[in-house]
């Protein structure tokens, strides 16, 4: 089911006040269009009737694709520091969910095959959209981005402290920097710049995918699979240059 109110929101440019549709909850059987609106980088955003400025709506979402196989709560990207107390609310909202006795075996069936997801921010939803239609598992792409930050220290000094799926290519995975673990992406509408990498990144890391399950347990199998989680705490090592 989609839950959604009308809300009064407050232009960010001009201060003026207006109605907006915001969503509280999403089902893509309801909504077929709701994965399309996040990855036009249209959804929760409303123009301002008075200035015309793009005014984005934060605020909790769930968002539930059966089909597709994913179950993720959206939260602001202001609460990722407490990444791990939102991993634990997850499984218990999942649980009275979903779970025996409280859901239907049917309902119970289709929940085995929901990805159970934290993010934070709708450019992390959009980022897991982005890896379910293309096949890619999401925690390995979490490795692909730590062996990139890695392998280009110049990203670093520029302050980049974690990476964006922005989109796959035929022969490449294209990513955009972020620079704040507690902000979001620049605006997406001021161009981004990008960093496109060899798809056979992603190949040499999922043949070593043990590896990074035994170095990288929390983010391959919890509920918040992002790098980002280490962002406020010890820097991690790549298992490739550990074997080194």
């Amino acid at each position: 089911m989609s839950t959604f109110d009308d809300r009064e929101v407050v232009c960010a440019g001009c201060q003026a006040s207006f109605v907006a549709r915001v969503y509280a909850s999403v089902s893509t059987e309801r909504m077929p269009e709701a994965p399309e609106w996040v990855l036009g980088r249209t959804f929760q955003r409303a123009s301002c009737p008075a200035c015309g400025l793009v005014n984005e709506v934060t605020q909790p979402v769930l968002y539930v694709d059966f089909v597709g196989g994913l179950w993720a709560h959206c939260l602001p990207v202001e609460e990722r520091r407490d990444f791990e107390a939102h991993e634990g609310r997850l499984a218990e909202v999942f649980r009275t969910a979903l779970a025996p006795p409280n859901a239907p075996p049917i309902a119970a069936a289709m929940a085995r095959r929901l990805q159970r997801r934290v993010v934070f921010g709708h450019e992390e939803l959009r980022e897991k959209i982005v890896c379910q239609r293309a096949g890619l598992e999401d925690g390995l792409i979490e490795c692909v981005k730590l062996e990139v930050l890695l392998q280009t220290p110049l990203m670093a000094e520029d302050g980049a402290v974690g990476l964006l799926l922005d989109a796959v290519e035929e022969e490449h995975l294209v990513f955009a920097p972020l620079f704040d673990a507690l902000e979001g992406p620049p605006d997406p509408e001021l161009g981004l710049n990008t960093v496109r990498v060899p798809r056979a990144v992603y190949a040499q890391v999922a043949a070593e995918r043990s590896a990074y399950v035994r170095a990288q347990r929390s983010m391959m199998e919890g509920g918040y699979r992002n790098l980002l989680r280490y962002a406020f705490a010890q820097p991690v090592v790549s298992p490739l240059r550990a074997e080194a």
